[in-house]
């Protein structure tokens, strides 16, 4: 996709995430460069998606953001384009907003595409989305940034261990990004580990 369909993407994940529009009033007041407005707004996201009881439109708006917002601080991984665009359909949907410009669906299984528009049911806007912990390696999803207790679940380790592989800049992975003290551990590499090290993780 191009920049300016990113960018136009960002605005609209935005319109629906009050904790993105905050970090967007603050960057327009105290003036922010552009690496750093990213980051606040890829922390408003992962924080809304963390919040047990964030709507069906903020999670998607959340989980939209957050993936533009690794394209924009080149942390991009292979595929991330067609899960921007499943994102941005999903919150299309959830708002009723027509973006005649997006790209179709890239994954769909055979089953979703026999499926008729009238028999699929999609959330209600004020529906909340009940949060999960990831608890297997089949469970990730690339591109999710994960807690410290959901990445030694994933790898069968125990939370301390990721920590001390953490303070000590030592261990197999080290963790993407932290929001306020709290580590988190970005999917894609605990599926390359897996598949780097099948036999020796656990």
């Amino acid at each position: 996709m191009k920049k300016y369909e990113l960018d136009a993407l960002r605005d609209f994940a935005i319109e629906h995430l009050p904790a993105a529009q905050r970090q967007r009033e603050k960057a327009s007041r105290f003036g922010l460069d552009i690496e750093g407005y990213c980051r606040a707004l890829s922390v408003a996201a992962m924080l809304t998606r963390a919040s047990a009881t964030v709507s069906a439109i903020e999670d998607r708006a959340a989980r939209l953001l957050e993936q533009l917002m690794l394209v924009a601080l080149d942390h991009a991984y292979q595929g991330i384009e067609n899960t921007i665009i499943e994102a941005a359909h999903d919150l299309a949907s959830l708002t009723g907003t027509e973006i005649p410009w997006l790209p179709d669906r890239q994954n769909k299984t055979l089953a979703e595409s026999n499926v008729q528009t009238e028999d699929v049911v999609e959330p209600k806007p004020e529906q909340h989305v009940p949060r999960f912990h990831k608890t297997t390696i089949a469970d990730l999803v690339p591109g999710d940034l994960l807690t410290t207790k959901e990445a030694a679940l994933a790898l069968g380790r125990k939370p301390n261990t990721l920590l001390t592989w953490a303070s000590k800049e030592t261990g197999e992975i080290q963790p993407h990004c932290q929001v306020g003290r709290q580590h988190r551990w970005l999917a894609d590499d605990i599926i390359a580990l897996f598949k780097e090290k099948p036999k020796k993780v656990r």
